[in-house]
Formats: structure tokens, C-alpha cells, sequence
């Protein structure tokens, strides 16, 4: 059929986004009669929030949330509009003849320029994400992870595909910075807990999963208001896994740190905001980024089944340019060197696409942003390289037991035409090879695809900036008005399924969902939800209902496609369900007390309870009501009471029980789901886990409705519980399982309790009342999605209130959680592999077995007399605050304090008349006027003649500099103090460092102390989960000496928690049965350690250059060999010596901190006689000039990805004399990311993760870059690195000097980036408190340092700290010098005359670099490593020659890095091979650097 879309694309040209379509005449007035309509109604909303909002919605529907943030408004400088011209005037002027014959292509092709793929591909990560976004969440670059824990993180790294987020966190904070993933910080499974390098703090949701979001659980506390409680349930999303893994690495974790302290707290990658190439651009207050999201409303539910994963597969394509932009890489480059980046993400019903840049150039970000769904290219050379990363992505994620078994859940769900019952990742097989085998053509259904879904009314739009909401219509009315007419919302599911059932309409605003029913004429449409609403198509007005007659009602599902498809595919759809029609007439009617769920109007059959007939092609009509009156039963997406046992990699055992229940989106404002999880998933006494703990059968237990696409969608809602099982609980696996379901009928007997309910609406109001800033592209994208989902109103506040109390709802639900409908997977490493009856899912190749669970155990479990006494209801949570009154400063004589409720209760009753106790007075035009920026001394020049608008004296957060400060300082304890002076919110945070010479002196100690420590929280759980349901969340970890303990959340309850913690610290003694549980359960953590290419490869560079450091086959060995008594002995050790430090931050005076001090410093023992000094580990000096060079075969033999980690050894942290040595190899990381990532993964192919990062081990900085592949062994990756430093270091001298000022501008921003939450600031101080400095001003003094940094300077500290080659000793003049105010350093003479004759390769000068590389090979690669020859070079130099010519000019550069590496690399001459059983005897001829007293001054 013909698509309206076509003249868009084949019409494109240059200008097309400044001018008027000619189908569109009146655009313009239209948008001037809208700027004078003045703002929507009331947006209920935090109420600190100082955002004013406005919802518009463009006459071709795209609906548009637009934000103005004073905070963004006063961080940014006046625009260079001259400049901005000037550039796209260039861009313009580039575009070539190919370019513009393949845009007259695609539209002949119906249309559609299909897209490139971003950058980052799908973004491991996130959602299908494409992850570009030059690093991931948490740090400043996040990268997918794998490596070390940080320290103050709960190791959530994103591997494998898994979590979006990223954040490639060292045990004290190393995060690699990736080019490769953005991640968006998920939300912990429901814990709270912050993190503070990858995902960014826990917020409850989970997190996306290799660009195909597929939740995850994530570290946090579990069973909380409404999140899924825990790990990873069952489908996690790599959460799990990587919850999982943060604990095992927890261990094991580098005790480096990407000391960027931009990546600091999970804030977004955006972090390498550039900010201005000109003179205005230097930094001056604190940063805020501009950012926005677009949200699509088609996903992989919709990919033909003749080409799994497409819908992926597009969000890659859209990055590679477009007609306005041809170049491949100008988004993702305008976007970093202007301070920001960006990343996608692709879930099952929509993807989203989103950036943050800063704020002076949003509008050109936008403009670049907008063609995405205007008229992108679709170049079929760039499809193919593109696949290629696709299938790299996919291959990461083969060893992931989430996404395992996710796909095996897909792959055996009941209905083999369910959109479940797909491959949504997509690799090579799914798009090239199969596609090809049936004749498809993959470009021509790429644009189809496009042509057809990618339509204004399916899209929703969010932008936050600085300028007024006024000026922000008009960009967004000039660049997106572009986009075809057509669509509604999520794309309804009609072709392929009968309407889902739901309990009621649900609450919708139209605007918000979709323009006005009445406005046919415009082809836009109401509904497009789970429950449906009427459809209007196109100019025909034709009404579809979606169950019979409409009654009243909206239909369940209905189509609505613009332009002259329309009217045949709604003709089908309006054919009603419910059989002959009888749709009118029926009604569904829920087990529980006859609660009525349908309505009169809706489809009346089973889901999944009639057939789907038709030809193909149709829409097919829906069965009616099955005969004999169960027709109001919901039918689950899977077999019910049918067991899977699945084979793990990892090793671990789970059982997980999983429903399908109705979609909920309608029942936002009850949340009956969320009650149940709350009850299943406590942790309290009388709960279900602590019966199971107290029988020794399990270890964790998660319990509720994940946020992935699979796990809330408009077809269904799924609901897991999740067990982690010991060794006897796997014996005992179909007890556990019972023992479930004895709870569920104890909820079921016991009506829903109206005090459990009142509990969760008081935290939901506390939540939003005081919530938390999240960083503005992160928030852009919660909101893009929201606004599928609800009304305008509550497009902002939905995820929180808890407005309706509706035990019917609950009751319901309850009921559905069945025995009968139950699936249950068994996840184990102990999988017979020889057993008969072993199948295999297609895709992962999963083996697994299938049986139906006994009919008489079905009727056992769902027996009412059938029940453990030992199970009851919570008791109810002493911790939810009632006091959120602000603590007294010395400015102030009386405390500004909020309005509190002074119960929980009474906040509840207050929040049921008055929602939320919000903020609810309207945003007015006068919240609009920006604020003032404050002025900031100049203090000098730099050489470019810029002026530098910053001091380091000058606060990130734009108040007086106020900064932590000693309040007590003895034998024992160090107490730093400060109160908050910036968000003034009633939260505290309190981190505790308690350093032992006894923790990590032998093997044994560092096991047991590890060990210790999770005895210590096990035994604390009951009361640290009740604690974490009211937001005070609580880790404890290990690193070296040190046990770690921060305690963060609202200050009323805080200090009385901090004291029950450390009074059961002093005086505990770990019992024999949780002792034998523990250790299993850590001795399992450390043979999952080095399972994953990237992590092992950390932990190996990591054990060559830190000491003491204990391999984890001795930390195994030893715990192996220790019983309970042991443990107990070696407590006594342990504190007998402590040395606590302690910051208090946040809602307390200094009397406050010192009374909480006294608390938990009276529990320590009395102290022995004093030690010299505080014992810490060290970091070894690798010797300048050679290579090191450490090798073995991946902890997985079934792992085919290779990783090469290349680092390079630069100097050591001298604190404030320090700081042009921080700025520079910040600054280097800064310039050389994106090509790093545009040559390696983009254009050569060689994996899909690809970056680069500072770290900061032990104070040492370091340089690191990594490449992980599937294809390719570790020594040709490692000379197509060396072959990409070579290159760049020519390119990096030939820089023009207005592209490395606006580096170092957006470097600049970066580091003046405002804290987003208190959490973030405490993050920054703590940081430095743990390295033993008190610089707690770096990142201003590293800011001015960059004012006179030149770029000869920076090529001769490449040459000195990075380059193989020799050079001349000159380089060494460009570190020395005295550090003063402006960043000290010799300035721009010493940089000149660095430069000298350094890169001249004549012999007279040696090498300066200090190197250590890491190959971590792949389990094929590994056996054939020693057979390397220039045959397979020459092959190898033959795909890169391919890939090169494919990507243009860099053909060239392909035959001579194949060239370089075709002998076995070349690069291993003058390499020292250090095999893993010799690391420490290597480690013997080292010295050690010199321990340093850090001090500010």
C-alpha cells in the first residue's frame, strides 16, 4: 500500500527543516496562535521543583512536554548563534550527490530514509541500546562495565547487554569510560541504595539490558513500595546478574578509580560536556546540561517475523546520518564536543532516543535530533557494517543467564504468534542470512518499518532547557513539525492478538495521549494503551471498536494509521471480538468477591481463549466467549503449572515463579501489584524469605512487577518471584516453591490490610514531596515514556502516588496468583547435560527440560488448610519518618521546615484528600523568567587569548564555598562535618571508613573479612529491610583495609539506626548455620568472578600493580578451609585495632554529628597502642619504557569474546600539585574517545565495546583502553589499537585549534557540573576523605588548570605518559612546575618547547611510557593463540581492508593497520610475558611509589 511518508524523503533536501511543508500551509500561524495561548493546566509536580512545564501537541500530534529549568538557565552562557550558523553553513555545504540520490531513494521505496545507528550501537546496556553516549550513567564513561567494583558502588556493571547503565566501576570507583553505552541509571530492584559510578543511584527501576530492555533487578533492597523487589526475578535484565556479579566482585574489585570525579554518583555520561569553542565559553558557575528524549511508540513486538530484531536493528540505522547531516558520525560528534552525548534504547512496545549537550547549543542538537525522524539515510554500506554491531552485541550477551533465559521464556511462550514469542535482539542470522535465504530485501523492510510506524502522533517529545517555554515551542514547532502525521501512541497489537484484558478505562487525558477524538480530519487518534480507546483514521473518521459495540466505551485495541492504508486495515480491526459480536454483551468478572472487570463494550473472549482467525495478512477476528462460562478467566502468555529447569552458567541455582497477569497501566493510582510485591518480597520477621533462611534453603528472595517492556506491557503484566536457593534448597526446590504459595493463601485468607496500604502511600509521598533531582536527560526519558501511559496531569507524580485504596483490585490479583497458572524456572548449574529430554532455544542455544508439575501438587499448593504458622503479616515499619523539619544553621535563626505530618498515618489521611501534599499552584509565565547567572571573577588569560571565567574557590553548586570541615579528631576517629547548605532537604548522609591492620594481611584475613561482613548484614536484615522500605538504605563492603558503611536517607530515624548497626557490630558472633550458608554462598561468588572478559581482564592489571593483592583461587582456597570458629577468632582480630573515619553530611548541625559520632565510636573497642601509620594497599611503578604483559584463557570455557585492556602508568596523585596532571590525561581521554570508537567498533568492526578511561589506582593515575570482540583474538586487537594510537597522535598534533579549545571547554563544564542530589555532593567529598586528601575542590582547580593548557602540551604528555616510540627528553619539562590558582604547570612556553623534535623517530630520544597489557582470550581463541601466523594476519588484514573501504577514506588506514599486524601482530617484540602464576614474583622486582600525605594546600 502506498505510504503517505514518501514525499518526505524524496523531497528532502538541506533547508527542509527551516521551511513549511507544502502540505502544511498553515504551520506557522498555528504555531503563533499556540505561543499566546499561555500554559497548560497544572502539572502536579515535587514541590522544591522549580521546573515549569508545558504540554503542546504540534498539528501533526506529535504531543510535546517542554520544561524550562532556571538551574540550566543560569549555567549557561549567551549562544554564539554566529557560530552555530557558521557550522551547519559547513555541514550543509557538504553534502554530496550520493547522499541525496539514496534520500530520492528511500522516498521512491515508500519513503523512508532509514537511519543509522547510533553510534554506540545498540548500546549493550540500555535497552537495545544503542549506547553512544560516551560512557554510561555513572561515570564518565561508563562503559559497560565489567571491571572493578567501586568502592562506593554496588557494582552494577552492565555487562553482557545487560543493564543500560553503565559505568565500568573499580572497587573504588574505577569506571571505564566507554564510547560505547550511555547508560541511563537505572533503578536498583527497588533499593534505594545509591550508586555512584555506573548506574547512578538506585531509583527503583530496573535497568535496560543490551539495547533490548530487559530489566534488572539491580543491587538494591528488595520487595519495596511497588518496584520488584530484588534481584534480578527471574527475567531480570541483567540486573540480576549484575547484582549478582557486584557482590562477587565486590571482592575482587580494582581499588582504582576512573578518578574523573565527573562520573561521580551515576550522574550521566553526558558528563564530557563541551561547552563553547569561542572565548565565551570558558566555565563559570555550575554546569547544567540541556537535554531530550523522544519516545516511539513501536518496539520489537512489532518486528515481522521474517525479520527478527528489525525494530533494533532501525534504532542503530537513525544514527548514521541524514540528509540535512550526512556525516555518519556529525550527531554524536556535535554532541560530545559540545559537552554532551547521547544514547537509544529499544523495548518491546517503543524505543527511545535521547542526548543532553550544553545549554547554548540545544537548538543545533535539536535540529540534528529532529532529522532523525525527518529524513534519515539509510546507506546500504552502513547497514552492513551496522548489523555486524548488532551481532556483536548479541554475541556479548550469549554467556548472560538473564538474557538466557528471558529469550527462553520468549521462545516457550504459549502462543507461537504472541508478540512474546520473538527474537528482539536480532544478530547476523535474524537479519541477514534468513532474510536472504526467504528473498527479502532488509534495506526495503528497514524502510517500511520506518515509513510506516515512525508517524508524529506515535511519538512523544520531551526537551529541558534554559530558555523560556515560549522559545522552546517555537524550536520545537520549527524543527519537528516536519515529521508525517499519523499513529497514536504505543502502535496498537491488533494484526496480531485479540485485545488484552484490563480492569478499567483508564484515566486518560486526550491530550496527553493523543489530540482531540473530534480532530479526524488530521488522522490523529485517542488510545493506543492497554486498554484501548477508539480509533480515528485518518481523514475517514472511521471509529474502530475493539469489543464489539462501543457502548460508551473506547475499544480495547484499535488501529490507526494516517494517509489511505487507513481505512482497510481499521475495516478488519472495527470486526468487534467476542465472535459473533457478542462483544457488547459480555462482561468479565474477577474470582475474587465477584469484582467485576469488564465493561459493556469490551471483547469478552479468554486471552489467548479463542482462536486468532484469518488469512494472513488480516487482521483476524477475535474468538467470542468460550462456550461453557469461564469466559471471564485470564489466560496466562505461558503454559501454566509446567516446569523449566534451565542450565546456568554462572554458577548459581534460582527458582522463579512467574504470572501473567491483566495489563495495570490503568491502575496507576491504586497499585494493587504493588501491595502484593511489598508483602511477598519483605524481609521482615514473619516473612516468607526469613522462614526460608531460617530452613537454610535460600539466600535471597525478590518478589513483583519488573519495568522491562516483557514485564509491563499493554498485553500483559508480569508478576516473578524469585529465590535464590542454597545448595540443600536446590534439593528441596519444589518445597521452596510451596512454601511460596503457602504465603499467597495466607494473603488470600486475611482480607487486604488498609495499614499496609496507608504505609505505602506515606512513602510515596515522602518520595515525591522530596524527591530528587535526576540528571535532565534521564529525567527527559522517564517522562518521554510516562506519557504513554498517563494522564497529563500525572505524567510527572504517577510513578509514586497511591491515591486509591482498592482491596477488590488486590483481591483479584491475589486470585490470579494460582498454582494452575503458575510457570516455574529452575536456573542451575548442576543441569544434568547427559540426561534424555534435553531441548535447546534457538538463539542462545539454551539447553533446558520441560515437565508438567503433578495435578495432585498443584491441589496441594493451592490448598486454604495447607499453611506454615511461622508466616504472618509485617510488623509494622518504625522507620518511616514523621519529622522533616531542617535542622537549625548558624545563618538562620529558625529552621526551615516544611509542613510534616507527625505520623505516617496522618500523612497518609492528609495525602487521600490532598494527593501527594504537593505543591499545586499552577506554573505561572513567571516561573519562566531565567535566573541570573552569577558573575565570576576573571583570573587571568589563557594562551588562546580566552578569557577563563572561573576560581577555584567558586562552589559547584553556586552558594558560598562550604565544604566538610573536622569536628573531632582523636586516637580513634576523624569526624568531618557538613550541613547541607545547597538542597535543603531533611536527608543525611553518613559514610563510615573502619580501617583494620587485620583485614587484608594474608589471603585468609581478606576472605574472612569479606565474609565477615556479609554475615554482619545478613544478620542485620530484618531490621535494615524495614529500614530501606522507609528510605534509609544502608551497604557495607570491602575494599583492602577498609570496611565501608554508608547509611544514607532521611535524617529523623538516621542516627538511631547508625547505632543499632554498630552496636551489633561490636558485640556479634556469626552462627554456625548462617556461617555455612554465607560461605557457600561467597565461595559460589568467587568461582563466578572472572566469567566475563572485561572483569577478568581488570582483575589481572589490577593483581599486577597493586599490593598486597590476593588472587581469588587463594581467597577460595583459604575460606574453603575455615569453619565457624575460625570466623569467630579472627572477629576478635579484626577489631581490635579500628581507625573509624566518619563524614556526616547533610541535615545535621555540627552537635548532630558529633552526637551520632559519639554513638558508633562508643561501640569500638578500646583503642591498642597507636601504629605509625594507617595500613593501606600500594600500587607498584611499572618500569618506563618496556611492556608488561599478562595473558590467560577467559574464567568461562564456553565464552567465545575475546578483551584486551591496554593501560598506560602515568604519575602519581600529589594532590594540589597535582592537578595539570589530572586535567591533562582528563583532557586526553576527553579528545581521543570518540575516534577511538568511530575507527575500532564503527568503522573497523571490531567488537561492540570499545573505550577508553582514566583510572586512578591507589593514588596513581593511569590511562586505560579496551576493546572486547567476539571475532577477534587479542593480539591482532592489540595492534589495531597500537596501529590507532599512531594515527592518532598525527592527527592529535595536526588538531585545529578551535576543535581542541572546545575540548578543553567542554572538559571544562564537566567538571563544573552542579551535583544533582545531596548524594552526588556527598560522593565528591567522600571521595577524597577515602584517598586521604581533603582537595575537596579539585574539580574547580582542574577547570582553571585547563585555561591555559595548549595542545603541544598535551601531545608532549601523550608522548612522555602513552607513546611507544622514543621521543625526546624535552617532554619531561611539561610536568614539572610549581602548582598556583590558576593550575600552575609551565604554561604555554613550556608547552612549545616540549614539542620539539619529539615525534622525529631518530634515535636520539627513548621511550618514556610505562605500559601494562592484559589479553584475556576467548575460549576457541585460546587454543589456537600459540598458532598465530601470517596466514590468519593476512586474513585478518583482508576483513579490515573490507571493513575500511566500506567506511570511505578509511580504506586506506584499514591495509595499513592490517599491515602492521599481519606478522602476529608486530607488537610483540620488546614485550615481557608475565604468566598469571608469576605475577608475583614479577610484582618482587618492582618498587613501589612512595606513600604521600595528601593535603589541600
Amino acid at each position: 500500500m502506498a505510504d503517505s511518508r514518501g514525499p518526505r524523503v524524496a523531497d528532502a533536501d538541506v533547508d527542509m527543516v527551516d521551511d513549511v511543508q507544502a502540505d502544511q500551509p498553515n504551520l506557522q500561524g498555528d504555531a503563533d496562535m499556540s505561543l499566546s495561548d499561555g500554559h497548560d493546566p497544572e502539572i502536579i509536580k515535587s514541590e522544591e521543583d522549580k521546573k515549569a512545564y508545558r504540554m503542546v501537541t504540534l498539528p501533526n500530534g506529535l504531543i510535546t512536554l517542554l520544561i524550562y529549568d532556571p538551574e540550566i538557565a543560569a549555567s549557561g552562557d549567551d549562544e554564539d548563534d554566529d557560530e552555530e550558523e557558521e557550522e551547519d553553513e559547513e555541514i550543509e555545504s557538504e553534502e554530496s550527490d550520493e547522499e541525496m540520490s539514496v534520500a530520492e531513494e528511500a522516498g521512491d521505496s515508500g519513503g523512508s530514509k532509514s537511519s543509522k545507528k547510533g553510534k554506540g550501537g545498540k548500546g549493550t546496556e540500555g535497552g537495545k541500546a544503542k549506547g553512544r553516549k560516551g560512557a554510561s550513567k555513572g561515570g564518565k564513561g561508563g562503559d559497560d562495565n565489567e571491571g572493578e567494583d567501586s568502592d562506593w558502588e554496588t557494582a552494577s556493571e552492565e555487562e553482557e547487554g545487560e543493564g543500560e547503565d553503565g559505568g565500568f566501576e573499580g572497587k573504588e570507583g574505577e569506571k571505564a569510560k566507554v564510547a560505547d553505552t550511555r547508560g541511563k541509571e537505572g533503578k536498583e530492584g527497588a533499593a534505594g541504595v545509591e550508586k555512584t559510578g555506573g548506574e547512578g543511584k538506585a531509583t527503583g527501576k530496573r535497568k535496560k539490558v543490551g539495547g533490548i530492555r530487559l530489566g534488572g533487578g539491580g543491587a538494591g533492597r528488595k520487595g519495596k513500595v511497588g518496584e520488584k523487589s530484588g534481584a534480578k526475578g527471574a527475567v531480570g535484565g541483567e540486573g540480576d546478574e549484575e547484582v549478582e556479579e557486584g557482590s562477587e566482585e565486590e571482592m575482587e574489585s580494582g581499588e582504582e578509580e576512573e578518578y574523573d570525579d565527573e562520573d561521580e554518583e551515576g550522574d550521566s555520561d553526558e558528563e564530557d560536556e563541551e561547552d563553547d569553542e569561542d572565548d565565551d565559553d570558558q566555565p563559570g558557575a555550575a554546569k547544567k546540561l540541556a537535554a531530550a528524549a523522544m519516545c516511539v511508540g513501536v518496539g520489537s513486538f512489532l518486528d515481522p517475523p521474517d525479520a527478527l530484531g528489525l525494530a533494533h536493528f532501525l534504532e542503530h540505522m537513525l544514527f548514521m546520518g541524514s540528509v540535512k547531516f550526512p556525516d555518519e558520525n556529525e550527531y554524536d560528534s556535535f554532541l560530545r564536543r559540545h559537552g554532551g552525548g547521547s544514547n537509544a534504547f529499544t523495548e518491546t512496545e517503543f524505543t527511545c532516543y535521547h542526548f543532553d549537550v550544553a545549554h547554548k547549543y540545544l537548538h543545533p542538537a535539536l535540529d540534528r535530533f529532529a532529522q532523525f525522524f525527518v529524513a534519515p539515510l539509510a546507506k546500504a554500506e552502513a547497514m552492513e557494517r551496522e548489523v555486524q554491531a548488532v551481532d556483536s552485541e548479541f554475541n556479548i550477551s550469549l554467556q548472560s543467564d538473564v538474557c538466557r533465559v528471558q529469550q527462553l521464556q520468549c521462545f516457550t511462550c504459549a502462543q507461537p504468534d504472541h508478540p512474546f514469542h520473538k527474537f528482539s535482539w536480532g544478530n547476523r542470522k535474524s537479519l541477514i542470512d534468513d532474510p536472504a535465504a526467504l528473498g527479502v530485501d532488509m534495506r526495503e523492510r528497514l524502510l517500511q518499518l520506518y515509513s510506516r510506524f515512525y508517524t508524529a502522533g506515535a511519538m512523544r517529545l520531551v526537551v529541558v532547557g534554559g530558555e523560556p517555554l515560549d522559545t522552546l515551542e517555537s524550536w520545537v514547532r520549527q524543527l519537528f513539525s516536519p515529521i508525517p502525521p499519523g499513529g497514536s501512541g504505543i502502535h496498537p497489537l491488533v494484526h496480531q492478538l485479540p485485545p488484552p484484558v484490563t480492569f478499567s478505562a483508564r484515566s486518560q487525558d486526550s491530550e496527553m495521549l493523543g489530540p482531540d477524538q473530534e480532530d479526524a480530519g488530521k488522522g490523529e487518534v485517542l488510545g493506543g494503551g492497554c486498554d484501548g480507546s477508539a480509533a480515528v483514521a485518518g481523514g475517514n473518521g472511521a471509529a474502530a471498536a475493539g469489543g464489539g459495540a462501543v457502548g460508551g466505551r473506547k475499544g480495547p485495541l484499535a488501529a490507526v494509521l494516517a494517509g489511505s492504508r487507513a481505512a482497510s486495515e481499521v475495516s478488519t480491526a472495527a470486526t468487534a471480538a467476542g465472535g459473533a459480536g457478542k462483544g457488547s454483551e459480555a462482561c468479565r468478572k474477577g474470582t475474587a468477591g465477584g469484582m467485576q472487570v469488564g465493561k459493556t463494550g469490551r471483547s469478552a473472549e479468554k486471552w489467548g481463549g479463542g482462536k486468532v482467525e484469518g488469512e494472513e495478512g488480516e487482521r483476524g477476528e477475535r474468538a467470542g466467549a468460550a462456550e461453557g462460562g469461564d469466559g471471564g478467566q485470564w489466560r496466562g502468555v505461558w503454559e501454566g503449572g509446567r516446569l523449566y529447569e534451565v542450565a546456568s552458567v554462572k554458577e548459581q541455582q534460582q527458582v522463579s515463579l512467574m504470572w501473567s497477569l491483566p495489563c495495570l497501566h490503568g491502575e496507576y493510582e491504586s497499585k494493587p501489584h504493588d501491595y502484593i510485591s511489598h508483602l511477598i518480597g519483605h524481609e521482615g520477621s514473619g516473612s516468607l524469605l526469613s522462614l526460608l533462611k531460617g530452613k537454610g534453603w535460600a539466600t535471597e528472595l525478590a518478589a513483583g512487577v519488573g519495568e522491562s517492556g516483557y514485564e509491563k506491557s499493554s498485553l500483559a503484566f508480569v508478576f516473578t518471584v524469585t529465590v535464590t536457593l542454597s545448595d540443600d534448597g536446590l534439593k528441596h526446590a519444589l518445597d521452596v516453591v510451596g512454601t511460596v504459595f503457602q504465603y499467597i493463601t495466607m494473603l488470600r485468607q486475611a482480607p487486604p490490610q488498609h495499614w499496609v496500604f496507608e504505609e505505602l502511600q506515606a512513602i510515596a509521598v515522602m518520595d515525591l514531596r522530596f524527591a530528587e533531582e535526576e540528571s535532565p536527560d534521564e529525567y527527559a526519558v522517564r517522562l518521554a515514556g510516562n506519557m504513554f501511559y498517563y494522564p497529563k496531569r500525572h505524567v510527572i507524580a504517577g510513578d509514586y502516588i497511591h491515591d486509591k485504596w482498592d482491596p477488590d483490585r488486590i483481591a483479584y490479583l491475589l486470585s490470579l496468583l494460582s498454582p494452575h497458572s503458575v510457570r516455574l524456572d529452575l536456573l542451575t548449574h548442576s543441569f544434568d547435560h547427559s540426561r534424555e529430554g534435553i531441548l535447546k532455544e534457538p538463539w542462545f542455544g539454551v539447553p533446558y527440560t520441560t515437565t508438567q508439575v503433578p495435578a495432585s501438587l498443584l491441589d496441594q499448593w493451592a490448598s486454604d488448610t495447607w499453611l506454615n504458622p511461622d508466616l504472618c503479616m509485617p510488623p509494622r515499619n518504625e522507620f518511616i519518618p514523621t519529622d522533616f523539619s531542617l535542622r537549625p544553621s548558624k545563618t538562620t535563626t529558625t529552621a526551615a521546615a516544611p509542613t510534616a505530618a507527625t505520623t505516617a498515618a496522618a500523612t497518609a489521611a492528609a495525602a487521600s484528600t490532598a494527593p501527594l501534599a504537593l505543591n499545586t499552584a499552577p506554573v505561572t509565565a513567571a516561573t519562566t523568567t531565567a535566573a541570573a547567572t552569577t558573575s565570576a571573577p576573571v583570573l587571568g588569560s589563557s594562551p588562546g587569548g580566552d578569557t577563563c571565567a572561573v576560581s577555584s574557590s567558586q562552589p559547584l553548586n553556586g552558594s558560598a564555598p562550604s565544604v566538610p570541615r573536622v569536628v573531632l579528631e582523636d586516637g580513634r576517629c576523624k569526624v568531618w562535618h557538613k550541613q547541607d547548605d545547597v538542597f535543603l532537604t531533611p536527608r543525611l548522609n553518613a559514610h563510615f571508613a573502619l580501617s583494620s591492620p587485620s583485614a587484608c594481611d594474608s589471603a585468609r584475613s581478606a576472605a574472612l573479612t569479606e565474609l565477615a561482613v556479609k554475615l554482619i548484614e545478613d544478620s542485620l536484615n530484618e531490621t535494615l529491610y524495614l529500614a530501606s522500605v522507609a528510605k534509609l538504605d544502608t551497604v557495607m563492603s570491602v575494599q583492602g583495609f577498609k570496611i565501608e558503611v554508608r547509611i544514607t536517607g532521611f535524617s529523623h530515624k538516621l542516627p538511631a539506626l547508625a547505632a543499632r548497626i554498630f552496636r551489633h557490630i561490636s558485640t556479634f558472633q556469626a552462627a554456625a548455620d548462617r556461617f555455612s550458608a554465607l560461605k557457600e554462598e561467597r565461595c559460589r561468588a568467587y568461582r563466578n568472578a572472572l566469567l566475563k572478559p572485561l572483569k577478568h581482564s581488570a582483575y589481572l592489571r589490577l593483581l599486577l600493580l597493586r599490593t598486597p593483592a590476593w588472587t581469588i583461587p587463594d581467597k577460595l582456597s583459604a575460606l574453603s578451609a575455615c569453619e565457624v570458629e575460625d570466623l569467630n577468632a579472627f572477629l576478635k582480630s579484626l577489631f581490635s585495632w579500628v581507625h573509624m573515619e566518619v563524614l556526616i553530611h547533610g541535615n545535621a548541625t555540627e552537635a548532630d554529628a558529633l552526637s551520632l559520632a559519639a554513638a558508633v565510636t562508643d561501640t569500638l573497642p578500646v583503642p591498642a597502642p597507636p601504629l605509625l601509620e594507617i595500613p593501606a594497599e600500594r600500587c607498584l611503578q611499572l618500569p618506563r619504557g618496556a611492556s608488561l604483559l599478562v595473558e590467560s584463557p577467559v574464567g568461562n570455557p564456553a565464552e567465545e569474546n575475546s578483551a584486551v585492556e591496554v593501560y598506560y602508568q602515568a604519575c602519581q596523585d600529589l594532590g594540589r600539585a597535582s592537578i595539570r596532571d589530572r586535567s591533562l590525561v582528563d583532557l586526553l581521554e576527553q579528545v581521543m574517545s570518540e575516534p577511538l570508537f568511530d575507527t575500532l567498533r564503527t568503522k573497523e568492526q571490531l567488537g561492540y565495546r570499545v573505550d577508553c578511561g582514566t583510572r586512578l589506582t591507589h593514588g596513581v593515575f593511569g590511562f586505560c583502553i579496551r576493546v572486547q570482540s567476539a571475532e577477534y583474538g587479542p593480539d591482532y586487537l592489540q595492534g589495531r589499537v597500537d596501529s590507532f594510537l599512531k594515527t592518532f597522535r598525527d592527527n592529535l598534533s595536526a588538531l585545529p585549534e578551535t576543535d581542541f579549545r572546545a575540548h578543553r571547554a567542554a572538559l571544562q563544564v564537566l567538571k563544573m557540573r552542579k551535583d544533582h542530589t545531596l548524594g552526588d555532593e556527598t560522593h565528591r567529598y567522600w571521595e577524597q576523605i577515602w584517598e586521604g586528601s581533603s582537595l575537596f575542590n579539585s574539580r574547580q582547580l582542574e577547570a582553571v588548570a585547563l585555561c591555559n593548557i595548549t595542545l603541544a602540551e598535551l601531545c608532549a604528555w601523550f608522548d612522555r605518559h602513552v607513546s611507544m616510540t622514543p621521543v625526546s627528553d624535552d617532554v619531561d619539562s611539561f610536568t614539572e612546575g610549581p602548582a598556583v590558582e590558576n593550575g600552575g604547570g609551565n604554561g604555554e612556553a613550556g608547552g612549545e618547547a616540549g614539542n620539539g623534535e619529539a615525534n622525529e623517530g631518530d634515535g636520539r630520544g627513548k621511550v618514556h611510557a610505562r605500559r601494562a597489557l592484559v589479553h584475556v582470550w576467548g575460549a576457541g581463541k585460546w587454543k589456537e593463540r600459540g598458532e598465530v601466523s601470517s596466514e590468519e594476519g593476512e586474513k585478518d588484514a583482508g576483513k579490515v581492508e573490507k571493513g575500511g573501504k566500506k567506511g570511505g577514506k578509511d580504506g586506506k588506514d584499514g591495509k595499513e593497520g592490517a599491515a602492521i599486524t599481519s606478522k602476529d601482530g608486530g607488537w610483540r617484540e620488546g614485550q615481557v610475558v608475565v604468566e598469571v602464576g608469576d605475577i608475583e614474583k614479577e610484582k618482587a622486582s618492582l618498587e613501589l611509589f612512595p606513600l604521600v600525605k595528601l593535603v589541600a594546600v
